[in-house]
């Protein structure tokens, strides 16, 4: 823990599975009443603690079912004190009381598909067809491996969908209304050194009518798109937050940059047609 200017503080925690204990935390979260809430990851649960260190209490456990977690990571309250929670390897958010009990989720596995005769512009997408420009994106609710969540003032809930290369926004309810999209021009250093290093895939390249699927992080089909909201310079949304000037920042983790972005508040309507 560090204070404003960046002075260390103090630390707790040690590796292990006991009360207190931690292994590969993810996340946290503060409470109104100062209370800190840490995705305690690889144990599959929540813990919370006082500002000092001390362990308060526990939710969570390894599995599938409601409230239980496999390899939970980020996390955020809303203006209640609810909590929601990136249930990474299961491919949803869960939302829980102030108190751990279990509320809501939404969102099921859905990945990018590699058309025929295409490229890879990452190992997980998106990919760049000479024969067919269709880009093959999931429905909206699907998730690949959600890193993060972050809820905004009228509660729509916005996730970065890691795998696949986008940021989803849902209403209170969970229903999907709308997506954030990429609008980088070129690729990344580590997508260009792939490419340069692969001849075959360099050729694909120049036989494409158009590159637009290797920058765009999302399909435009079925969403609404909204272009001034951008996730900058790479698909691998991983981290969201909110700021008091409603505006928010994400991380994109292959270009390892952070750009903060109007919110829809901001831009207008979402809704889907």
């Amino acid at each position: 823990m560090f204070d404003t200017s960046g002075k260390f503080l103090r630390k707790w925690g040690e590796a292990g599975s006991g009360d207190g204990q931690l292994f590969r935390p993810a996340g946290l979260a503060v409470e109104k009443n100062g209370n800190i809430i840490v995705v305690d990851s690889g144990n599959n649960r929540l813990q919370v603690f006082t500002p000092d260190g001390k362990f308060v209490g526990k939710c969570g456990g390894p599995g599938k079912g409601d409230g239980q977690f496999d390899q939970p990571w980020g996390i955020t309250l809303d203006k209640d004190g609810n909590i929601y929670v990136a249930d990474w390897n299961n491919h949803r958010i869960q939302k829980l009381s102030p108190e751990g009990k279990f509320l809501m989720k939404f969102g099921e596995y859905g990945k990018v598909e590699q058309p025929e005769d295409s490229y890879e512009v990452t190992y997980l997408g998106p990919y760049v067809a000479a024969a067919s420009e269709r880009e093959g994106y999931p429905s909206p609710g699907k998730l690949n491996h959600p890193t993060d969540v972050a809820v905004d003032t009228d509660g729509d809930i916005y996730v970065t969908d890691w795998g696949n290369h986008r940021v989803c926004v849902f209403d209170s309810e969970g229903k999907p209304i709308a997506q954030l999209v990429g609008d980088a021009q070129v690729l990344s250093k580590w997508g260009q050194q792939t490419v340069s290093a692969n001849p075959d895939m360099e050729k694909a390249r120049r036989r494409v009518k158009s590159l637009e699927p290797q920058w765009r992080s999302v399909s435009r089909r079925r969403w609404s798109t909204i272009r001034q909201a951008t996730t900058s310079s790479s698909p691998t949304a991983s981290a969201i937050g909110f700021r008091s000037t409603r505006r928010f920042a994400i991380t994109a983790t292959s270009r390892r940059t952070c750009r903060a972005c109007p919110t829809p508040a901001d831009l207008g309507p979402l809704r889907l047609s």
